[in-house]
């Protein structure tokens, strides 16, 4: 989602509601305010050991978009690379 949005004389900026709902962002929550080389970026802070719900949590981690892998996927890839670190190595 590309958007735009202005500062105010204030300094403040709105964050349109399509996207605080989709991140799950309320009033009141925090966030922090990162400088990066491409521009501002905006996140909510790490929990830092800091004792949530699981609901909270959903909240603040927003579901991974790719889809799930199954085990027998990930141990089939594991295998993978370890044959190919194995068979780099081997080639020395």
């Amino acid at each position: 989602m590309n958007v735009q949005t202005k500062i105010s004389a204030k300094g403040q900026v709105v964050i349109p509601k399509a996207v605080r709902d989709r991140l799950s962002w309320s009033e009141g929550d925090r966030l922090d305010v990162i400088e990066t080389a491409e521009g501002v970026l905006l996140r909510p802070p790490p929990i830092d050991g800091e004792r949530i719900t699981i609901e909270e949590f959903r909240r603040r981690v927003p579901a991974h978009p790719d889809p799930a892998v199954s085990l027998a996927q990930m141990e089939e890839a594991i295998l993978a690379e370890a044959s190919e670190r194995y068979e780099r190595k081997t080639r020395r």
